[in-house]
């Protein structure tokens, strides 16, 4: 274990309006505000509490690794740049494994964003190197990254030959994945993580990652996973603790892992620090998940801390394995670092703080359900109640009716057909026609599980007979318009 009072430099900086002593060794000590009453955390050294989201190290609600980079590191006095951890160990602050990266750096250099991107010029990386503007379909999932359709080709090379460089370096987790897949160099690297695109609605709703290697299909992510493993894997801890303060943090951890009853009488909690209170937890739990599920909408408060700390839904949804109910929450305004988990457990909820996990997002009501896309919809032709099958709402969306609302567009219905996945399962296929979106038409996937009506974001198209196509091949019908359709090639 790291001694807190072992460094070599110590200095103050002001961030977000708190000032603190800082150390090149990762720690921080938060001073007290002048006149007010001193906080628990206040005039302590620390080196922060792992946020269990996200895995970064944290002081209330600050990030310890932009504090101990604003104090020591210069080079982003406009305050548009991002810290990158060099080993990817986020708990890792120590002055020597942070630097400076700018946005398009920090996507190009993580693996996941890399081979999005990658996924969306074509499965060549040079591409978005050589003309960014050839992204594509940054609807739905993708608004995220749309930024990136704006950078130069310049800012594009710059980049690119900034993380070669770093690559070089024995330091850096690129370093350690080479010596594993035993490539030449980084352009090596990014020609084995190619990929490239299938159907993702008539088969299994999923895109096919295809490497060119001719290694083991999994040797990539096995070695990625041995290097996570290696860098967060606990030190041996010693027999006495050196820091009495880490001794009571890591007593704190253990106790909120266990579970305990809420303030909501009849209710339990596990992970949360405080006792917490759940205003919208229903008296009675008879009714499982599904009567908690119709107490929640948007905006309402859904737990309130011992301190008064207000939690608001933000989005709530099931995860896709429907053994819990999945909140997103904000306070005072700002996205909170954790995700609620209703749980339902012997006959009683459970509220439980745990990580983002792939859910299926309320729209309508909790029965009316999307997947695929960020962007809120709603779908008011939907029965939210009772056992809906796939032809009494295929009955109801007929031609050109308002099928889809969201915050951008409105979507009519093109046509709908049922047909089959390849796995078998009954499917609802459905074209969109979206007059004020910047691709005016796009399809979708309607399915039912668990007694839920599920609306799989599909793909958007500029040409409607990109869609009228698919319902030819879908109804076994030959195809018989020659003309070139500008979707096949952008």
């Amino acid at each position: 274990m790291v001694d807190i009072n072992e460094y070599a430099r110590e200095t103050t900086c002001e961030y977000k309006g708190e000032v603190y002593s800082v150390r090149d060794n990762g720690a921080v000590m938060r001073h007290a505000r002048e006149g007010k009453k001193a906080r628990k955390l206040d005039n302590v050294w620390t080196f922060g509490t792992k946020d269990k989201a996200r895995g970064y190290m944290m002081i209330s609600s600050h990030r310890v690794h932009i504090i101990v980079a604003k104090a020591f590191i210069p080079g982003n006095e406009d305050g548009k740049m991002v810290v990158d951890h060099i080993d990817t160990n986020r708990c890792n602050n120590r002055v020597e494994n942070l630097r400076w990266l700018t946005k398009l750096e920090n996507v190009l250099l993580n693996e996941a964003t890399l081979k999005r991107v990658t996924y969306l010029c074509g499965g060549d990386i040079n591409k978005f190197i050589e003309n960014p503007s050839c992204l594509q379909d940054l609807t739905g999932s993708n608004q995220d990254i749309m930024w990136m359709r704006t950078v130069t080709p310049e800012e594009a090379r710059l980049a690119m030959e900034h993380i070669s460089s770093w690559a070089k370096r024995p330091i850096s987790s690129y370093k350690m994945m080479k010596e594993r897949e035993t490539t030449k160099d980084f352009e090596d690297w990014l020609k084995k993580h190619e990929i490239k695109e299938t159907n993702p609605f008539l088969g299994n709703g999923q895109v096919e990652k295809q490497r060119t290697s001719t290694e083991e299909t999994n040797s990539d992510e096995e070695a990625w996973e041995e290097i996570r493993r290696a860098l967060t894997a606990p030190r041996t801890e010693q027999a006495e603790y050196k820091n009495p303060m880490m001794k009571e943090l890591e007593e704190r951890k253990r106790l909120a892992e266990e579970k305990k009853e809420s303030l909501t009488k009849g209710t339990f909690q596990i992970g949360f620090y405080e006792k917490m209170q759940f205003p919208l937890c229903p008296k009675e739990a008879t009714g499982g998940l599904d009567s908690y599920a119709k107490e929640l909408q948007i905006g309402a408060v859904i737990a309130i801390s011992e301190k008064g700390d207000e939690y608001t839904i933000a989005s709530l949804g099931w995860t896709t394995e429907w053994d819990a109910i999945q909140v997103e929450l904000t306070n005072n305004g700002k996205r909170a670092h954790f995700y609620i988990h209703i749980k339902y457990e012997e006959g009683m909820y459970v509220h439980c703080n745990e990580e983002y996990r792939d859910q299926y997002r309320f729209c309508d009501s909790p029965n009316v359900l999307q997947c695929g896309a960020r962007t809120q919809c709603y779908f008011p032709l939907c029965p939210k109640e009772g056992n809906v099958t796939l032809e009494e709402y295929a009955d109801i969306l007929q031609k050109e009716v308002l099928f889809e609302k969201n915050q951008y567009c409105d979507g009519y219905v093109i046509d709908r057909e049922i047909t089959h996945s390849t796995d078998g399962h009954p499917i609802l296929y459905v074209g969109v026609s979206m007059p004020n979106s910047f691709k005016n038409y796009g399809d979708m996937i309607i399915f039912i599980e668990n007694g839920k009506v599920i609306h799989q974001i599909g793909r958007t198209y500029f040409d409607e007979r990109a869609v009228l196509r698919e319902f030819c091949m879908l109804r076994g019908q030959e195809w018989d318009d020659k003309e070139e359709i500008m979707d096949d090639y952008c």
